[in-house]
């Protein structure tokens, strides 16, 4: 759903994405869409109860066929962390199944937590902006 403060806890959570244009007026290609899915790895990886309270440092991304559309998703399969440091994995999909994998590392960044309960990014919310 878009209300990202309902799924604000402590389980493991999945994103299905749709590319977006990097360069105005072109269609990505389907590893351009996969690439940007990758990136949000952290974000998926490191929501918890209280928001995302890591930021990522590097994201490797290993895969065994490209995609067929820019549709991804991001589905996690693990998370471990200790004294600031966090490191997590992701099975990466496409509309025919499984494709690669993420991993992330990250480091604790809980002063600027990102918050999900505190906005409203709803669709009504965004489109009314």
């Amino acid at each position: 759903s878009q209300n990202f403060a309902e799924h604000q806890n402590g389980g493991r959570k999945q994103t299905w994405q749709s590319a977006l244009a990097i360069v105005a007026g072109e269609k990505p290609t389907t590893f351009q869409a996969l690439a940007g899915a990758a990136d949000s790895t952290s974000m998926v990886v490191n929501w918890g109860s209280e928001g995302v309270q890591y930021i990522n440092t590097d994201v490797t991304l290993a895969i065994s066929r490209v995609p067929v559309s820019q549709e991804i998703g991001l589905s996690v399969t693990s998370r471990t962390s200790h004294d600031g440091i966090a490191t997590g994995s992701c099975i990466v999909y496409d509309r025919e199944g499984p494709i690669g994998t993420t991993t992330v590392t990250s480091i604790s960044n809980a002063r600027r937590a990102v918050d999900f309960t505190q906005h409203d990014f709803t669709e009504d919310s965004i489109n009314a902006s």
